[in-house]
């Protein structure tokens, strides 16, 4: 299939203009091809930082979970996204009261 045809058959979703995005606070929803960035308007005194008990992460910055040691977080405009390292739960499976 030639590259024009396949640009034709893909169309990219504004996530913004639909209300899909997950921007957090005084942040704002940017289109982007295929997704979207959440940013501070220029003179604002907003962040993409995530609150966290013990202190803000971040953005972009990703951590451990102390609760569960599989789960992995990451501060991505201003909100925590959380995925479990399947591989750690595999690994560990076999092993009682490792954690």
């Amino acid at each position: 299939m030639s590259p024009n045809r396949l640009r034709a058959l893909v169309s990219d979703v504004d996530e913004c203009a639909l209300r899909l995005h997950s921007c957090a606070g005084a942040t704002v929803c940017e289109n982007a091809p295929g997704g979207f960035h959440c940013v501070c308007p220029k003179g604002s005194d907003c962040s993409t930082s995530c609150p966290h008990p013990g202190g803000d992460r971040l953005h972009g910055e990703e951590w451990t979970s102390e609760e569960e040691p599989c789960q992995v977080c990451s501060c991505q405009d201003g909100n925590i996204c959380c995925t479990v390292d399947l591989q750690c739960v595999q690994e560990n499976r076999d092993q009682p009261n490792q954690f």
